[in-house]
């Protein structure tokens, strides 16, 4: 479906896109990416496909260099952007222009030079704050409880509304807590899977909020990006909203005994709640997958368990080397 497509990546060295250009490439797409910066340890990220894609230093907020970026792009994953629940709040006028602003300027692109292109955005699963029952499907009310969630909230409405006014193809996924192999794991404070795993291997231990039984749905990298691609591919479902998890709960504190007993070795500890945290935390949980089932004929393979297996013996490798 990919072959010798010319798709462009914004965010292309962050942990959804550096797998995403990599499946791509599997797939013999013509790969762009964009980056805010290009320094050693960003380079490592794509090193084995850095020779087999193009590579462009831009701030999504650069109009002109986003606009030329644009006009070629059969299909458009837009993951660029300033992550963070928490980090949303120190600086909420900078979160607006970099969350907002910036996929403005990427829709305004489309709408002037490329109207054919085909559009995927990330939303979050923050978008519907505290849930009011589970599991959660696309029409359960939305409360954002962070100025992250509400900016990804703001930016699938803009999304939407240029596929109502002008046409352009755009579908929304609302993601649920992704995981898996990356290369720099401590990075990210969060994903807390790959965080907990790097520092139990690391011989450290790790602090549950609270005593752990807050709910989670984990879905594995591998099934987000397949899921991604068909979403792209497909000619039906343009204007549409869809739940991504992997529809299956688990509590916290299981969650991190199945690293340690997978890793080998570890401890755990519970401590209350640190106030920022406690400010944007939603509670329980779960993904309904039921919709994106019935358009896509798509369900995870990977179960929680198997998904850090993968990424533990990952990391293990790249330890050795």
């Amino acid at each position: 479906m990919y072959n010798n497509k010319k798709v462009l990546v914004t965010g292309g060295m962050g942990f959804i896109g550096s797998h995403l250009a990599r499946k791509l490439i599997e797939q013999g797409a013509l790969v762009t990416i964009t980056t805010k910066s290009m320094l050693g340890q960003e380079k490592m990220v794509l090193d084995s496909i850095l020779d087999k894609i193009t590579v462009i230093e831009a701030d999504i907020r650069e109009e002109k260099r986003i606009n030329a970026l644009v006009k070629d792009a059969e299909y458009i994953f837009d993951l660029a952007g300033r992550s963070g629940a928490v980090n949303s709040w120190d600086d909420p006028l900078m979160d607006l222009d970099i969350n907002c602003k910036g996929h403005l300027i990427l829709l305004e692109a489309c709408r002037k030079y490329n109207l054919k292109a085909k559009l995927i955005f990330p939303g979050t699963r923050l978008e519907f704050g505290p849930p009011i029952y589970l599991p959660v499907d696309e029409n359960h009310p939305l409360n954002p409880q962070s100025i992250h969630a509400v900016h990804k909230l703001t930016v699938e409405k803009y999304c939407l509304a240029y596929f109502h006014k002008y046409g352009i193809r755009t579908a929304v996924l609302r993601i649920s807590n992704p995981y898996g192999a990356y290369d720099f794991p401590g990075q990210r404070t969060y994903n807390i899977i790959n965080n907990f795993i790097w520092r139990l291997m690391e011989g450290k231990k790790v602090s549950i909020f609270g005593d752990g039984s807050q709910i989670r749905d984990y879905i594995y990298i591998d099934d987000l990006i397949d899921l991604m691609l068909r979403v792209a591919a497909q000619d039906e479902y343009w204007g549409e909203v869809f739940n991504i998890g992997n529809g299956k709960p688990i509590k916290l504190i299981d969650m991190v005994k199945t690293i340690i007993k997978v890793v080998g070795k570890g401890e755990y500890e519970c401590i209350p709640w640190p106030e920022s945290y406690a400010k944007v935390e939603t509670g329980n949980y779960v993904t309904d997958i039921q919709k994106v089932k019935m358009f896509l004929g798509w369900e995870p393979k990977i179960c929680i368990e198997e998904g850090i297996k993968k990424t533990v013996q990952f990391l293990r490798k790249k330890i050795k080397h």
